[in-house]
């Protein structure tokens, strides 16, 4: 499915990209002439922006199966597919803020202003923004980045299937005898064919109730002296963002977000086989991880008031320490009972 969708994106959006002008003053207009103007426009820019909802939907799946099955073991395999989401935040993230809506222009201002914490964060900014303020050479190269990104995503998409040609997928009980390997065909050539009742289903929701996982206030042109009332990411990035806002401080917010992705990219480094008397602790560290991260993204669609500021708190200071908690049980048993 993921690969399906990654491709059906990479078509759509090169077709998108012979109508669209990387210009200030028109792209939003080249937007609505998409979907008015051009032949079937409607179809590939509702679907190219809706199937981004799909690949997440689709990856998270991904990630929270493996986890459950322990793949984190294949140390190769999960640093590839690590690079693969981090990528794909990018251009995710650059996409929206090509189409110069309301969130899309606030969205950016918040993001790109982050950089302010670092060492010459502001003339970081100025070089990044090209100017003084949000404006064409900031497009052009967000513009020139979506184009090019998603082939990088390609590549290593192709290197991570390569590593799972070679280790092989794991499955519920961790068996890894090449002798009991189920053959691709016709086993799971079969099982992929359901895709096909996936796709149209979805399509069908997108050509019904084709705004339904968009932001409606994204559909009204941006506009630097009125903001938005409620500035939200896309729900594939409320969880993080759930995270950024729980802290008071613009600084400590940012680093702490920054550690958690660095406690994920560890626990890949240093993860221990667990066996059967430490198995149910994984288990329940991870569920406890997944249902975390659904109510970090249900906090991050609320506003930023009681309780809910509370609430993100609480959720988002246990999702670090189920994540530290998992990294020095790991080293505990690598490093010492082993």
């Amino acid at each position: 499915m993921l690969t399906v969708v990654l491709l059906i994106q990479l078509f759509r959006g090169f077709f998108l990209t012979f109508f669209y002008r990387a210009n200030v003053l028109l792209r939003f207009e080249r937007v609505v002439y998409i979907i008015k103007d051009v032949n079937y426009g409607w179809t590939f820019r509702l679907i190219h922006s809706n199937f981004a909802s799909l690949f997440f939907l689709f990856l998270y799946l991904h990630i929270m199966r493996n986890i459950f099955y322990n793949s984190i073991k294949f140390k190769k395999l999960w640093i590839s597919g690590f690079l693969i989401y981090l990528i794909l935040i990018i251009i995710a993230f650059i996409g929206y803020v090509l189409v110069w809506g309301q969130i899309s222009l606030w969205g950016r201002t918040v993001i790109t202003n982050l950089l302010r914490i670092f060492p010459f964060g502001n003339i970081i900014i100025i070089l990044l923004w090209g100017r003084f303020s949000i404006n064409n050479p900031l497009i052009q190269f967000f513009y020139s980045l979506h184009f090019i990104f998603p082939f990088i995503l390609l590549l290593i998409v192709v290197v991570h299937f390569y590593i799972l040609h070679i280790k092989g997928s794991n499955n519920t009980f961790s068996v890894l005898n090449n002798n009991e390997k189920i053959k691709f065909y016709n086993y799971f050539l079969v099982k992929d064919i359901f895709t096909i009742i996936y796709l149209i289903i979805f399509l069908t929701i997108v050509i019904i109730k084709p705004i339904i996982l968009l932001d409606r206030e994204n559909s009204i042109k941006a506009n630097y002296i009125i903001s938005p009332i409620h500035i939200q990411p896309e729900w594939y990035f409320l969880y993080i963002y759930a995270v950024l806002r729980s802290i008071p401080n613009k600084v400590g917010g940012v680093l702490f977000s920054f550690i958690i992705i660095l406690l994920i990219f560890l626990l890949i480094i240093i993860n221990f086989n667990f066996d059967f008397k430490t198995y149910w602790v994984n288990k329940i560290s991870n569920c406890l991880t997944v249902y975390l991260f659904i109510l970090l993204s249900w906090i991050g669609a609320k506003p930023i008031e009681y309780p809910f500021f509370t609430i993100g708190f609480i959720f988002s200071i246990g999702f670090f320490t189920i994540l530290l908690f998992k990294i020095v049980f790991s080293f505990f048993l690598k490093n010492i009972l082993s």
